[in-house]
């Protein structure tokens, strides 16, 4: 679903910008911290997933309402 898919990409940005911020310095890499701009949408991507999984719960529930009706 769609809310794995955001969960999903938004650990899988954490990770690469942990894995270059540890790599940078065992290498005496002296770059900007680029690496740094991939946190803020992984961590949005994660807080999007709680809001996406309620809306999709509450079409759910009107879809189920409507069957009932019927």
């Amino acid at each position: 679903s769609q809310t794995w898919m955001l969960l999903t990409g938004g650990l899988a940005m954490i990770a690469v910008a942990n894995l270059i911020w540890v790599y940078q310095p065992i290498r005496n890499l002296i770059t900007i911290a680029a690496f740094s701009i991939m946190w803020m949408p992984g961590y949005l991507s994660i807080g999007t997933t709680s809001v996406h999984e309620f809306e999709a719960q509450k079409d759910r529930l009107e879809e189920k309402d409507e069957l009932r009706a019927a």
